[in-house]
């Protein structure tokens, strides 16, 4: 299984917010993805980058299944934490 397209992340009000996952390791012309320091699918060992661009919708636009297999190590849920934090 590849990784799952968002990684969401819930703050009060109608939104979600989201950063995609992704084995590429830049987004076009200049655009790195941040390394995360362990890949989020279970099992899995290969590099895992997230994308830095937020993705702001109402909470109606994401599926309320959760994917299983997937946790985000303590260092790279802190990175997202600090990400979403300073685009609030």
């Amino acid at each position: 299984m590849d990784h799952a397209p968002f990684l969401h992340r819930r703050r009060g009000g109608p939104y979600f917010y989201s950063f995609g996952i992704t084995h590429s390791n830049k987004k076009g012309k200049g655009h790195n993805n941040h390394l995360l320091a362990k890949n989020p699918e279970l099992g899995r060992h290969e590099n895992a980058y997230l994308r830095k661009q937020l993705v702001r919708d109402r909470k109606n636009q994401y599926t309320k299944r959760e994917l299983e297999g997937f946790e985000m190590s303590e260092a790279d849920d802190e990175y997202v934490t600090a990400l979403l934090k300073k685009r609030r």
